[in-house]
């Protein structure tokens, strides 16, 4: 049996789009263990993706990022989609102690805003193509189709990440709660309009273990409040 360590290993996961860097502050204000936070593969600048990843490639890495820094029985934490990550990987992984989903990703929504960004990062480039061949207004027509989905992010990104994204979003973690064992917490903001606190709720209600703590913010909490935000997270880890 893996012993736990005297000083809690904490297994930090951005988002999409992020980097380790924006977690600063709240590295900086939790006591409660020592933490590690990762690039999520694709977000480094120097190590691009050669290949489009799902939610199982992100599995197979998170995995060796573990036995490589000898983290043992870690606290998994994970934003937006950085908890989709944590989620399924807590799912198939015992030696998880606590997880932390922070405004996390990963639960379908029927809404159409959400099924817009579905259909348009699934078609974008045949749908372009329909409506304006290859004439130079192709990328006019293009970034009104990104702001209908809202995803400004999308349209930096690579061939590659684009197809990753798509993986990501077709990917419905809700199967995962429910075979989530260990003591988990749930932190949403009031004003979250990327993954609404109606997702939170839903997702704490599939946790076998779970407590849910709802804080006045968006989406981006760890750089609203991180403070509060490492604070809600300390409590929790020392329970």
């Amino acid at each position: 049996m893996t012993k736990q360590p005297k000083e809690p290993h904490i297994v930090l996961l951005h988002g999409w789009g992020s980097n380790p860097s924006r977690w600063d502050e709240v590295k900086k204000h939790i006591r409660s263990g020592k933490v590690f936070v990762p690039f999520i593969p694709g977000f480094d600048p120097e190590k691009p993706l050669d290949m489009p990843y799902a939610i199982e490639d992100y599995t197979k890495w998170l995995e060796s990022y573990i036995r490589s820094n000898n983290i043992k029985k870690p606290i998994l934490i994970g934003h937006s989609n950085g908890g989709r990550i944590a989620a399924h990987y807590t799912a198939l992984h015992q030696d998880i102690s606590k997880l932390v989903l922070i405004a996390s990703a990963g639960i379908q929504s029927t809404k159409m805003l959400f099924l817009l960004k579905k259909a348009i990062f699934k078609k974008l480039s045949t749908l372009g193509k329909k409506i304006v061949g290859n004439n130079a207004n192709k990328g006019l027509a293009e970034k009104v189709l990104y702001k209908l989905a809202g995803e400004s992010d999308y349209q930096r990104s690579s061939l590659v990440m684009k197809q990753t994204m798509q993986n990501m979003l077709e990917y419905d973690i809700e199967k995962d709660l429910l075979t989530v064992l260990c003591p988990t917490l749930c932190i949403w903001g009031t004003r979250d309009r990327s993954t609404p606190l109606w997702m939170g709720k839903k997702i704490h209600s599939f946790l076998p273990d779970s407590k849910m703590v709802v804080l006045d913010g968006s989406h981006h909490l760890h750089r609203e409040t991180p403070d509060k935000l490492a604070g809600v997270i300390d409590s929790f880890v020392s329970l």
